[in-house]
């Protein structure tokens, strides 16, 4: 999971006539359920971080919450794609309002 510009998927989409799914998540099992939904569909997802969530998350660091929300994200897309028994085809990408 990376934190990117999911702009251009949103001009794919728009282009090509569907849509991309954001969600907000802040449990491992929250960003493992949409990962495992993603993945089933063979769609992307995005999935959101409030900021209070970060400053929550990093003990007041929000920059330290990031990092510990992506590493989530990567540790629950691990374990979807045990569980799919498969590679992970669709991608995820974290979204914070971080840059408000």
């Amino acid at each position: 999971m990376t934190l990117q510009n999911v702009f251009p998927w949103i001009l794919q989409a728009q282009k090509e006539g569907w849509a991309v799914g954001a969600f907000n998540a802040n449990t491992m099992e929250q960003m493992q359920s949409i990962i495992l939904a993603a993945q089933a569909e063979e769609a992307p997802a995005i999935i959101q971080v409030s900021h209070r969530a970060l400053t929550y998350t990093g003990s007041g660091n929000e920059i330290q919450g990031l990092k510990y929300i992506a590493a989530i994200g990567r540790i629950a897309a691990l374990g979807g794609a045990r569980l799919c028994a498969g590679a992970i085809r669709a991608a995820h990408f974290l979204q914070s309002d971080f840059n408000r």
